[in-house]
Order: C-alpha cells, then sequence, then structure tokens
C-alpha cells in the first residue's frame, strides 16, 4: 500500500511539474509544493501497522486480566 502511494504521489508531482513549466502561477505552485510534500512525508512513515504493547505487573495473590478491547468482569447488567 505504501509503494502505491509513493507511486502516485510521485505522478503527482511530476505532473504539477509540468504545469509549473506550461502555465507558471500561484495555483500550480502551491500544487507542485503539495504533492512534493506528500511524496517526501510518505518516506517518513514506517513501514507495517504500528505495534501494540501491552504490559502489566500483578502483585503475588492477585489476578491479573490483559486483553486488547473492553474488558467486562462480573454479571453482565441487560
Amino acid at each position: 500500500m505504501l509503494t502505491v502511494v509513493r507511486v502516485v504521489a510521485l505522478g503527482a508531482v511530476l505532473v504539477c511539474a509540468g504545469w509549473l513549466v506550461q502555465k507558471p502561477g500561484w495555483d500550480s505552485a502551491a500544487a507542485t509544493f503539495a504533492a512534493l510534500v506528500v511524496f517526501l512525508a510518505s518516506f517518513l512513515r514506517k513501514k507495517g501497522p504500528p505495534g501494540i504493547d501491552q504490559s502489566q505487573k500483578v502483585s503475588r495473590g492477585s489476578t491479573g486480566i490483559q486483553a486488547g478491547r473492553d474488558v467486562r468482569i462480573g454479571k453482565e447488567e441487560k
């Protein structure tokens, strides 16, 4: 997915740069700048989804419950 974003952003930079050469102006310059920022920002993102780290410390004689979502302990309310 990140490769697709980079390819599309690079294409946008090239198209906007061509527009800037053909018709110089604020609109074409702003579009070229925005496309360039998106292209460069795509290299700042780390590959892969961010990991979710969970940790807990439990004292002796107690029970630790760890889950990725909401946890309900006890009777369910209806």
